[in-house]
């Protein structure tokens, strides 16, 4: 426990360097400090191996903002060291070492940044595997579920637009399931082209995406609709025999609150609203007409 008690502490802190270091001031700051004691240190000792005391935040500088800031401190740093060691008098024969320290300062400022980059590229995988369905790189389930909480608990309106692909089961069966694959990444295509930035869209069972329009009336929705339609009419399908298919879905629109009362039950009035749009035909749009139920223990 007492082990776990100092790692924890010691990750506490390391992030709180890391959050203090990122401030452009902070880091101003520490790299004059560095400076005046690296060289203040090699101009009184006329020792130039105080100039390694740099070392340490060439690499910080690169963890913290990249190759190119752990370049700019350890290019600092450097040319403050080559200047007293000219002002001492360099010999020729040091010249080479000099050579050799400086290169190891601006390698370690790059080695910091692309650790940084590493660090980052995999973060970013973490979250876009946690987060995003791998089929069509729509959000997956759990985390459009989660944004319909944030949104309600911050008070907004907004409609829930779902998109049912026609004759799914039908393309999985006849052309196997990566032509019905490729169906839902047009449909996830002609979506992220037809919303705004803020809007949520996710992939809900084998052949739905449901799209949350953050804002939106069902008058609203339906123009939305529209305007998917009619990018999807772009978008064909190429068969294994060579022919091209177009891109169909129904159309079910609810929304919050005047549907529902919570997420769980505002897709369930979106999927009977499909329901009635798929009585009609394909690109057909039908709005919910159920009344929304209480929270249970409000």
């Amino acid at each position: 426990m007492a082990r776990d008690d100092v790692t924890a502490r010691a990750a506490s802190r390391l992030d709180q360097l890391e959050r203090n270091l990122a401030q452009p001031a902070v880091r101003l700051a520490v790299l004059l400090s560095v400076l005046a004691v690296t060289v203040g240190l090699h101009a009184a000792t006329e020792d130039p191996r105080w100039v390694w005391l740099a070392a340490l935040p060439a690499l910080l500088a690169g963890l913290v903002g990249g190759a190119g800031s752990g370049l700019v401190v350890a290019g600092v740093l450097s040319g403050g060291a080559i200047v007293t060691d000219a002002a001492h008098g360099l010999q020729t024969s040091e010249a080479v070492s000099v050579v050799a320290r400086t290169l190891s300062l601006l390698a370690l400022g790059v080695t910091g940044g692309v650790i940084q980059r590493i660090e980052s590229e995999r973060d970013t995988a973490l979250l876009r595997s946690a987060t995003e369905d791998p089929v069509t790189g729509l959000l997956n389930v759990r985390a459009f579920y989660d944004g319909l909480r944030e949104l309600r608990d911050q008070g907004q309106t907004f409609s829930i637009l779902l998109a049912d692909v026609v004759g799914m089961k039908q393309l999985n069966e006849e052309f196997g399931h990566p032509i019905g694959t490729e169906a839902l990444r047009a449909l996830g295509h002609a979506i992220r082209h037809s919303v705004k930035r803020d809007d949520l869209v996710s992939r809900i069972g084998g052949d739905e995406v449901a799209i949350a329009l953050v804002g939106a009336d069902p008058q609203g929705a339906r123009a939305a609709a529209r305007r998917l339609g009619r990018v999807l009419a772009d978008e064909e399908l190429i068969l294994p025999d060579g022919s091209s298919l177009e891109v169909h879905v129904y159309f079910g629109i609810a929304t919050y609150p005047e549907n529902a009362s919570d997420e769980v039950r505002l897709l369930r009035a979106a999927n009977h609203a499909v329901d009635a749009a798929r009585n009609q035909g394909p690109d057909q749009v039908a709005v919910s007409t159920d009344v929304p139920e209480p929270l249970e223990g409000r």
